[in-house]
């Protein structure tokens, strides 16, 4: 996570928006484990060039992964932020949290902001990465990613506990 926290930290400090991560479009270099991997961020196709302070209109990004503001336009290079949240929740639960039958159903509930969160998926993780979670608040919780993390017990490698 911490390798693709900086990887969005440094796409922002070019002034690239990615407007579509997900797990998909993360690879790793080898086979190796992650500790010792290097993770690249692919598929720049809904990327754009911003400025400070610049907000984007056009609607991109996947269902799952997309930020509420997407939808409504109007939205910053934040929205990268977002997909990052949503990434670790399903990483640590193994299921995103907006879910529905239908890519309209899950982008109602991501406009909702209905998380679905069941505490019984969560039995086996860390207290401090649940925590994380419930103290951002899940209206807010891919913004606080940071927060999150910083919060996440990890080893000098950044793999979580």
């Amino acid at each position: 996570m911490q390798q693709l926290l900086r990887a969005v930290q440094f796409l922002h400090e070019q002034h690239v928006c990615h407007r579509d991560l997900k797990p998909e479009h993360l690879l790793l270099v080898s086979q190796e484990p992650v500790e010792t991997n290097l993770l690249k961020v692919i598929h720049f196709a809904h990327a754009v060039k911003f400025e400070d302070g610049q907000t984007f209109q056009t609607t991109d990004g996947t269902p799952y992964y997309v930020a509420p503001e997407t939808l409504q336009g109007g939205y910053t290079h934040a929205v990268d932020l977002w997909s990052c949240g949503v990434i670790l929740y399903i990483m640590l639960c193994g299921y995103p949290p907006f879910t529905g039958t239908t890519d309209v159903d899950v982008l109602a509930n991501v406009r909702k902001g209905d998380v679905q969160f069941q505490p019984d998926d969560w039995k086996q993780v860390s207290k401090s990465a649940t925590m994380g979670f419930e103290r951002a608040g899940f209206t807010h919780l891919p913004y606080e990613i940071h927060q999150i993390i910083d919060g996440i017990d990890s080893d000098s490698n950044g793999v979580i506990d």
